[in-house]
């Protein structure tokens, strides 16, 4: 029992100790702030009360003296207009003496100052009609007279004011030397009262310190025994150890063999996984990102920023909005970008992750992982061109031209423009096609196609029906005199003679069917009946005087060309071996 009141004895002088150097401590820092405020309230005074008012008791000596020298500058010089600039600037420097003179009679509270500063106004009404009385005198050419009067009284008065200046700079001065003097005093009383606190709390310290070592020796035995029962455990736990250690090589072995085996799994399927710590912004990628992203793990600083900087910069803002949208718990991570290779290649990808929450809601970090896909957009892609282009020309094929048209007629229906569906359908190629075999069809089709591109705008389409027909969709058709000329030429470079393989040529004539939106058809299935429409009315047309008819407007060719269409026709096909 003794020994138990003896060991709680040392643990209540302690606690008392402690405490009486915190309320120590507390009492040393309440006192030096309270001390310091003082001493901050004197400088304060010092610094902005005191020192303004000596700046502006300078100002008021160094504007005296400038008027001193404009009055007199006036009264010496012979030119008027010197002289009326000297005047100009002496009423200048009259309006900021009285300013100024008002700034510095607000600062003063009262006392002596104030007795001293009204001096000084009662000095400057005296001197102000003396001055009024030079300056007069100078303007009116009266030199002498002025110059007389400025030497006799007015510099007299302003020496005066100037003098009566210097004494009360000399009264701020002191005022401003005693106000130090009592912020010294101050910091001598608060310096004195910080020192003997702080010896007061050594001391304490020492005596707690001297208490703490008695402690520590009295519990030495204690510990000593403890220590002997910790190694004891400490043999159990080595043998202990030693088995844990064989199960964990052998597990380690085993993961091992599984990291190489998933490595070259997601080598093989191109896909590497990640682990962003949105906390530390440390981003841990696999071996197969850095080859994916073609980068060198050494080199490269993995977070979440040198990330988004190999993103496409096209690609970041969408990058940027799906992770937000994970972070806020709207949708798991998935998106589609691209990214740009040291080297400058683009290559697509494919990523998806999910995030870890807190208890609070607070994102931790994100898991994931990412495919490269650049073979199967290209794939797609391949087989997208497949699916609406002709493979013998490369033009658009049905398909296209109709999802082409459409959206043409949508935008021309918005912007009230117009759009003209040209169509463009052989003649006379079966002969040729029969004649020298499907190759020497193909290669017309082919060349046909190019002579028809080279006579529309870059903006125009140019699609294969399919066969020997072609069709044109052209955009913003601002004169439907227009689509003429582009049938004219596209007339007249079909009608050129086309060489062949073989050393065959043979020449060829072309049927256009022009349908104008909205005038003709107010849709597309319109246009391209009116369209096909115009080219069976030019077909049976006895004399075949119409190479270019548009249903609605009923367009003629002037009789020479038709004429000349004749002339063709009538030798078509006109072959050479």
């Amino acid at each position: 029992m003794t020994q138990k009141m003896s060991s709680q004895r040392p643990h209540s002088y302690l606690i008392a100790g402690f405490i009486l150097v915190v309320l120590l401590m507390l009492s040393l820092a309440g006192l030096g702030a309270q001390r310091l405020e003082v001493l901050k309230g004197r400088v304060d005074y010092i610094l902005q009360d005191q020192m303004v008012k000596i700046d502006l008791t300078h100002r008021l000596r160094s504007i005296t003296r400038e008027r001193m020298i404009r009055m007199n500058l006036m009264t010496i010089t012979s030119d008027p207009f010197v002289r009326d600039q000297n005047y100009q600037e002496f009423l200048v420097l009259g309006n900021r003496y009285i300013g100024t003179r008002h700034k510095l009679e607000d600062l003063v509270k009262g006392g002596t100052e104030t007795a001293m500063l009204d001096q000084l106004r009662n000095m400057s009404i005296n001197a102000t009609p003396i001055q009024e009385r030079v300056v007069e005198l100078a303007l009116d050419n009266h030199l002498e007279q002025a110059r007389a009067l400025l030497f006799e009284k007015s510099l007299l008065i302003q020496q005066e004011i100037l003098d009566h200046c210097d004494v009360i700079l000399t009264t701020f001065e002191q005022s401003s030397q005693s106000a130090m003097e009592q912020a010294r005093q101050t910091y001598q009383t608060t310096y004195t009262l910080m020192i003997n606190l702080t010896t007061l709390a050594v001391l304490l310290t020492a005596v707690i310190g001297m208490i703490v070592v008695r402690r520590i020796k009295a519990d030495r035995g204690q510990l000593l025994s403890e220590i002997a029962e910790r190694r004891k455990t400490e043999q159990e736990l080595r043998h202990t150890k030693e088995g844990l250690e064989q199960i964990i090589s052998e597990r380690t072995a085993t993961l091992r063999e599984n990291l190489e085996r998933l490595s070259e799994a997601q080598r093989i399927s191109h896909m590497g996984h990640w682990e962003w710590d949105i906390v530390t912004n440390e981003l841990r990628w696999s071996d197969e990102i850095y080859r994916l992203f073609g980068l060198q793990p050494t080199g490269f600083g993995a977070t979440h920023d040198t990330f988004m900087a190999a993103v496409h910069p096209e690609d970041r803002h969408m990058v940027n909005n799906s992770v937000e949208r994970a972070l806020r718990k709207e949708e798991n991570y998935q998106v589609e970008h691209r990214i740009i290779w040291p080297d400058g290649t683009v290559r697509h990808m494919r990523e998806k992750g999910e995030v870890a929450f807190d208890e609070n809601g607070q994102a931790l970090r994100m898991i994931g992982t990412v495919r490269d896909i650049t073979d199967e957009r290209e794939n797609e892609q391949r087989l997208w061109h497949l699916a609406h282009h002709d493979a013998l020309t490369g033009l658009p094929n049905r398909s296209l031209l109709y999802a082409t048209l459409s959206q043409a007629l949508t935008r021309a229906k918005r912007s009230g423009s117009k759009v003209a569906l040209m169509l463009c359908d052989l003649d006379h190629f079966k002969s040729i096609n029969d004649r020298y075999g499907h190759d020497a069809g193909d290669q017309l089709i082919v060349e046909a196609g190019r002579r028809i591109k080279s006579c529309i705008r870059e903006s125009d389409v140019l699609a294969r029906l399919g066969g020997d027909e072609f069709t044109v969709v052209m955009e913003d058709v601002r004169d439907p005199e227009n689509t003429r000329q582009v049938a004219q030429k596209i007339t007249d470079a079909l009608n050129a003679p086309f060489e062949l393989s073989g050393e065959h040529s043979g020449m060829i004539g072309v049927s256009i069917g022009i349908a104008l939106y909205p005038e003709d058809a107010p849709d597309m299935d319109g246009l391209l009946k009116n369209a096909d429409v115009a080219i069976q009315s030019k077909r049976a047309w006895p004399q075949r005087l119409l190479p270019v008819c548009r249903s609605g407007l009923n367009w003629r060719m002037t009789r020479w060309n038709n004429i000349k269409a004749l002339l063709r026709e009538s030798t078509i096909p006109r072959l050479t071996t």
